[in-house]
């Protein structure tokens, strides 16, 4: 579904390798009480911008112009929980590379800021893998999974863009495509 009167859910994503997305979905079906992301649609989010119009699209995309990064590598390693008493989400860690990923964050913020809405929040890099279904009888499960994987080595790759992704929610779960794509160099 389109959002509003013509505008668009989007986000801006880091994009993860197959290889690396499909070893965190081969665990997943041991995590009982939560709704696994599709393999498919694992990412980093940098910003979720919701919905927005045609223009805020342009004003993203000159943003994402105007940005300067070189290349670098990320490594996945772990897993945990957002909100670790009552875990509604789990995610993959990042080790190598977070403070680069940040520095993307911090590098475009003031300008997204200019062109949307933006939540203000303490911005952590990871991977969501899964959402729980109900948090009050997912603890055990959450607890047993991050015990289990918790140094889990899911591999590395070199980070060398970031994409403007447009996000349609369907009944089978989110459809993603690239609207833009921003090459480091």
């Amino acid at each position: 579904m389109e959002g509003s009167g013509g505008t668009i859910r989007a986000f801006i994503a880091i994009d993860v390798p197959k290889q690396i997305r499909q070893d965190i979905a081969s665990l997943l079906s041991g995590l009982n009480g939560f709704r696994p992301v599709d393999e498919a649609n694992m990412h980093i989010t940098l910003f979720f911008l919701g919905d927005i119009t045609s223009e805020q699209v342009e004003c993203v995309k000159a943003v994402m112009d105007r940005a300067s990064f070189a290349p670098f590598d990320i490594s996945i390693n772990g897993v945990g929980a957002f909100t670790a008493s009552m875990p509604r989400v789990m995610f993959a860690g990042i080790s190598q590379g977070s403070d680069k990923i940040k520095g993307v964050f911090h590098g475009m913020q003031g300008g997204i800021a200019e062109c949307c809405d933006i939540e203000e929040r303490d911005f952590v890099p990871h991977i969501t893998i899964a959402r729980a279904r109900d948090v009050h009888s997912s603890a055990r499960a959450a607890k047993e999974f991050i015990e289990k994987y918790s140094s889990r080595d899911f591999g590395q790759f070199l980070c060398n863009a970031i994409a403007l992704r447009k996000s349609v929610l369907t009944s089978s779960g989110p459809e993603y495509t690239d609207l833009y794509v921003k090459a480091f160099s």
